[in-house]
């Protein structure tokens, strides 16, 4: 039998694979090659030109690939541009009518198009004669939703309200003309409270390193009083948690157990966020750091202390493969099966956090207990192997195999 054919459209290179949503398209690249005819349109954006002949070495059994750069900034004069075409801001800056063109001609006889992500649904062509599957990393209006509702009430606050609208309106448009939906659980609760049609959602998760499951377990006394923060930084909703972690959460942690060290692992952080860790003790920030293992094995305590955001929170996996005690809020533990003095610690205020994060670095019975079941929980739940098999599974029983 002939292989489906697959048009995969995303909006960068996804490599190297080091942030959440990077490494889910990165492993369906990689499973897809092996299963589908697979044809790749992918934007590149920064430096992913740099990257693009190694990202071909390691999927290389690709029909045919086409990479577009394009790098428009998130500004004001954007903003401006986008009301006028009457797109969401980040639709339109991933917006080429080269690329649209281009989409249309390698679509043609394609059995597939896999969207992935949200900005790179208006390339599906009018009238494609094919199945549309559609990858949403996020639910993109509850970003930009949940983002305006921690803001003061002046200008800036009506227009990412505004913005979270018109995500809202196009996200609806975009579910209705697919034919089929992967996106987090308490994305699908989301978009189908809003309207969606929850028959064409399926459920799918973004997970992280489940390699981290092959290492043995790190021991207590082989710990320091040590936090640790993963996450891309130039994203919005983890440099706002670390932010409110260190304003809110340091000051009493230090006060309570003064040698305890704070090291945050991301690229991209800005002026903003370094001039505030300059201003707290004990707070590293580390950079990007290649070999994770490097600042986990003498890690006591993992945090995610997110007060916005959407989908599954790939820090929050990778705590639980590695077997770090982790401290997350409500919104980190969304879409997975996280159970507060079970697999993890929840807490949704500072003093229940700051409270929270003390247990773990000084009761080593509460810590061995949260290493173990955050391991199991891993293990039976959060491998990359189910996760694609269950994808590829939901496709063929959909459109048939």
């Amino acid at each position: 039998m002939k292989q489906k054919s697959i048009l995969f459209l995303t909006t960068q290179l996804p490599y190297p694979p080091v942030s959440g949503g990077v490494i889910k398209t990165y492993k369906l690249l990689q499973f897809f090659s092996e299963e589908y005819e697979l044809h790749l349109i992918s934007l590149l954006k920064n430096d992913d030109e740099n990257h693009a002949e190694a990202f071909l070495k390691q999927i290389t059994k690709l029909f045919s690939h086409y990479f577009f750069p394009l790098n428009k900034p998130r500004s004001t004069g954007n903003l401006i541009k986008s009301y006028f075409k009457q797109m969401p801001l980040n639709v339109y800056r991933n917006f080429s009518p080269q690329l649209k063109d281009e989409v249309h001609k390698r679509a043609e006889g394609k059995d597939i198009l896999f969207i992935d992500h949200f900005e790179m649904f208006q390339y599906v062509p009018e009238h494609f004669s094919g199945k549309i599957i559609f990858h949403e990393h996020n639910a993109e209006f509850l970003l930009w939703q949940r983002y305006a509702e921690l803001l003061p009430l002046d200008t800036r606050k009506i227009a990412v309200q505004i913005e979270a609208n018109r995500i809202l309106k196009k996200e609806l448009q975009y579910c209705r003309k697919a034919d089929l939906i992967f996106a987090a659980p308490n994305d699908i609760k989301a978009l189908t409270e809003k309207g969606a049609d929850k028959n064409k959602f399926r459920p799918t998760y973004h997970l992280g390193n489940d390699n981290l499951l092959t290492l043995p377990d790190i021991e207590y006394e082989h710990t320091k009083p040590k936090l640790l923060f993963l996450g891309t930084l130039s994203w919005e909703a983890n440099k706002k948690s670390v932010i409110w972690f260190l304003e809110n959460c340091w000051s009493a942690i230090l006060q309570h157990k003064p040698e305890t060290t704070f090291e945050i692992v991301g690229k991209n952080a800005d002026e903003e966020l370094k001039n505030i860790v300059n201003e707290h003790s004990n707070v590293f920030l580390r950079g990007f750091v290649e070999n994770l293992e490097e600042v986990m094995q003498d890690t006591r305590v993992m945090i995610s202390p997110l007060v916005f955001g959407s989908g599954i929170k790939v820090k929050n996996l990778d705590a639980l493969y590695r077997g770090i005690p982790l401290v997350t809020t409500g919104v980190g533990a969304e879409g997975l099966k996280l159970e507060s003095n079970e697999n993890c610690l929840i807490a949704d205020n500072s003093e229940d956090f700051t409270q929270k994060v003390i247990m773990l670095l000084e009761k080593q019975p509460l810590w061995e207990k949260i290493k173990t079941n955050s391991r199991a929980l891993a293990r039976k739940e959060y491998t990359w192997h189910n996760e694609l098999h269950k994808m590829k599974k939901e496709m063929e029983c959909f459109f048939g195999s």
